[in-house]
Parts: structure tokens; sequence; C-alpha cells
């Protein structure tokens, strides 16, 4: 004859066996949000300990001259040629420098930005007189043509002498005339 089955065991349901998970119910919602709250402070602490020291360093390094050329002056002075006094040509300008512009750069986010620091030349008999006058009308034009720029426009190649464009442009018009002739860039950082 057949043998009869023997009883088996019951095994609990798959609800009783598995243990509650530890991001289910208020343990998990607090884990996430102390993550999310964590993180911008994680950028920040980043940015301010590590991004902005090795970013001066860099720019120090860039205005600082070459310690080659430092060397070969301190030991060859009498080789070096006396610097005569420059007489500043007819057709050369003057200078005003403008420093620390800083923009957030447009985009979704507009967490990224944009400072620069440059020269302006003009050939005004009062240039930098006329420039310090118009510091804030000068600076507005400025920060009108960097908010605009996105982060992918900084990308493209050449970029540099657009921006440079569109200031003098921005700057003459703001201005009423053709009065900055020429920008030079001291600093250009994004960041």
């Amino acid at each position: 004859m057949a043998k009869e089955p023997e009883p088996v065991e019951d095994l609990p349901s798959p609800k009783e066996a598995t243990p509650p998970s530890p991001s289910s119910g208020k343990g998990g919602i607090i884990t996430a949000v102390a993550t999310v709250a964590a993180i911008p402070l994680v950028m920040i602490v980043t940015w301010e300990f590590y991004m902005m020291p090795s970013l001066k360093r860099l720019a120090k390094e860039q205005a600082s001259p070459a310690p080659a050329a430092e060397v070969a002056e301190a030991l060859a002075p009498e080789a070096k040629p006396e610097a005569a006094p420059k007489a500043e040509a007819p057709g050369e300008g003057s200078t005003y420098e403008l420093k620390d512009v800083v923009a957030n750069l447009s985009g979704a986010m507009r967490s990224r930005y944009i400072k620069v620091s440059f020269t302006l030349e003009g050939k005004a008999k009062n240039f930098p007189e006329l420039m310090k006058t118009n510091e804030a009308k000068i600076r507005d034009a400025t920060l009108a043509v960097l908010s605009d720029l996105t982060i992918q426009d900084l990308e493209e190649p050449g970029v540099k002498n657009v921006v440079r464009g569109n200031i003098l442009q921005a700057l003459n018009q703001a201005l009423r005339g053709s009065v900055v002739d020429q920008l030079y860039f001291s600093e250009f950082v994004v960041q």
C-alpha cells in the first residue's frame, strides 16, 4: 500500500520570516533627510577648505615671476640693461583695473559662478577718472554679460575672446560712446 505523506512542519509565512528593514518607517525617513542635508554641507566644506586654497595658490603661482628669472637677475645684475623711462606713445592709452567681479552663471541650478578681474584701456585724457566715476555702471554691464553665460558656453573654445568682446560692447554702450578700447583679463575663474 501507499505510504501516507509525513506531516510537514508549518513554515512561517514570508511576511513573518522577513525582519523589518532599517529603511522602513520613521528611521528610514530620518536617514534619508540626514543624507540629503549632509550633501550640501560636504560640498561647502570641500569648497572652502580644499578648492579655494588650491585656486588661491594657483593664482599666486601664475602671478609671481618665474624663479629662473629671479635667479638670473640675482646672479648677473650688471648684465641687465637699464630700463629707460618709457614715454607714452601717441597711440597708447591709459588703463583702469577692475577686480573681483563675481556672477552666478545662467542655468537650471545657478550654483556655478564666474569670477573675473581685468584691466581696461582707453585713449581719453581723463580715462582713469572717468572709469572710477562710472565704476558702478561698469560693474553692472559686466555682471549683465557674465550672468547670461552658461557652463556650456564656457566650455566652448575661444570663449574668453567672445566674453571680452561682449563686455567691451556692453561697457561702451553703458558709457555712451567708444570710451574703452581694450580689455585684458587678469583673472578668469569658473566654479
